[in-house]
């Protein structure tokens, strides 16, 4: 059975909008800089509508190996160099110090590929998902595990990869952001609640009130974790991995996604792609 958000092979419409929204962001991009030579989505080009400009390096990068590691250090200093400026919308609302949240010369590709072993290992639509929406992961520093994705940065992943984090720490919670951009599709489209996204609802991932669209946003990312858990329960090193995440949240990622789930139809209402995307969580509980 076709899914829109997860729980099997995705269906067409989300292959259709994904390829449109690319589409019409290379079109805008060509029209505002005057370029007829941009021809090829890249995840910095979603920023226009907000900035005159980008440096062309990152409108025009693409990683030696698609939905790989940035391991150019120029390239992540250009990237970090406009997030603390011109780009810095990006960040600002990320809890803590905006310093924290900006690329960093320190990555462990290694991790990286391990993390994409493990995904390919899993059921189908998790890997056919990563390729189809991951142009490339960006390196976070510090040791501390973060992460975020952003509409304005569509495409690309910015991950810490903290030491003590194994392959099946990384695998989970790239699958967490995948989530994250996949929904993002959707946005385009659908508002996804037909109450107001911005009153307070229990976040399960920050523990704290947060604007319901991005509690709904924080389900989802619960969804997609709980969902590769679920693709690989022969596996020690994914369920020890899952068991660690739903340690940090509500004891295990099942129980959370069921507070999450909980939290939204007691708060919110839903537009019918919501309330598809509900229950398609709902399932893999």
């Amino acid at each position: 059975m076709n899914a829109l958000l997860l729980g099997g092979q995705m269906d067409s419409a989300f292959h259709s909008l994904h390829q449109r929204l690319q589409d019409s962001t290379v079109s805008y991009a060509r029209d505002k800089l005057g370029d007829t030579t941009i021809s090829q989505f890249t995840p910095w080009l979603c920023f226009l509508p907000l900035v005159p400009r980008i440096n062309p390096r990152l409108i025009r990068y693409t990683p030696p190996v698609r939905g790989g590691l940035v391991t150019d250090d120029e390239v992540i200093g250009v990237m970090a160099a406009f997030l603390a400026a011109d780009g810095k919308t990006a960040i600002i609302e990320l809890p803590g110090d905006p310093q924290v949240w900006l690329p960093a010369t320190h990555h462990n590709s290694k991790t990286i590929d391990g993390a994409l072993r493990v995904i390919r290992t899993s059921d189908r639509t998790m890997w056919q998902l990563y390729d189809l929406m991951v142009e490339y992961v960006v390196p976070l520093g510090g040791g501390r595990n973060r992460g975020y994705s952003t509409h304005l940065i569509r495409g690309a992943i910015f991950r810490s990869l903290p030491e003590d984090n194994d392959e099946y720490d990384v695998a989970i919670d790239i699958m967490h952001e995948v989530g994250h951009q996949v929904l993002q599709v959707w946005q385009s489209v659908d508002p996804i609640l037909t109450t107001d996204p911005n009153a307070p609802v229990f976040s399960q991932i920050r523990q704290t009130d947060r604007p319901a669209i991005q509690s709904f946003h924080a389900a989802v990312a619960l969804g997609y974790m709980r969902y590769l858990q679920r693709s690989l329960p022969d596996d020690p090193g994914m369920q020890a991995a899952a068991g660690r995440r739903g340690a940090s949240y509500s004891r295990i990622l099942s129980y959370s996604l069921e507070l999450a789930i909980e939290s939204l139809r007691d708060n919110c209402q839903f537009t019918d792609v919501g309330e598809v995307m509900l229950r398609e969580m709902e399932a893999v509980i």
